[in-house]
């Protein structure tokens, strides 16, 4: 379920960092974090449609493409075809933690050599916010423990357009890892 994911980030947090501000070096050792940012990019794709023009006369699928033609990929679609991803509609961080998926699987960031440049620098960036909220707060989905997955149903994007409501309580300062010497993130 979607709490004994947050309880291991949780854990993950508080074994690496415990209660001090979190650091780069911190970001590499949260490995299970990481798996958490790629499945969520993979369930939630922060981009829903990739272009790209065709520079010469293809075939795609016993289709004949022309040259000048647009094509444009869903990319929910693709992050939910169960022929790379079984069972897809489930959120489920594992998945990439044996490093091996299809590299035209999985394109939050596209792929190849025009896929984006900042992919590393984003997924290190939502680690820090993660690991930064979650240290000091605990988030609540204001529907109980029912799954965001059966939230926001699947379609063209997977998200909501009126948003997800959160609702976020402040933790206790030793709320993380009560047996830390070291200093608060304030």
């Amino acid at each position: 379920t979607d709490e004994k994911v947050v309880q291991r980030v949780m854990e993950e947090i508080s074994s690496v960092a415990g209660n001090r501000q979190i650091t780069p070096k911190d970001l590499d050792d949260m490995k299970y974090l990481e798996l958490v940012v790629l499945e969520g990019c993979r369930r939630y794709a922060p981009a829903a449609v990739l272009s790209r023009k065709v520079a010469n006369d293809s075939e795609l699928c016993g289709y004949k493409i022309p040259a000048g033609s647009i094509l444009h990929v869903n990319v929910h679609a693709v992050h939910m075809d169960a022929k790379n991803w079984p069972n897809p509609e489930k959120f489920d961080p594992l998945r990439f933690a044996d490093g091996k998926w299809h590299p035209y699987g999985w394109v939050p960031f596209g792929a190849g050599p025009r896929g984006c440049p900042g992919k590393r620098s984003t997924i290190n960036i939502c680690k820090a916010v993660f690991a930064t909220l979650l240290q000091k707060y605990r988030v609540i989905n204001p529907h109980g423990a029912e799954s965001l997955d059966t939230y926001l149903p699947n379609k063209y994007a997977a998200w909501s357009p009126t948003g997800v409501p959160l609702r976020f309580e402040k933790r206790p300062l030793q709320a993380v890892n009560p047996s830390a010497d070291s200093e608060v993130f304030a």
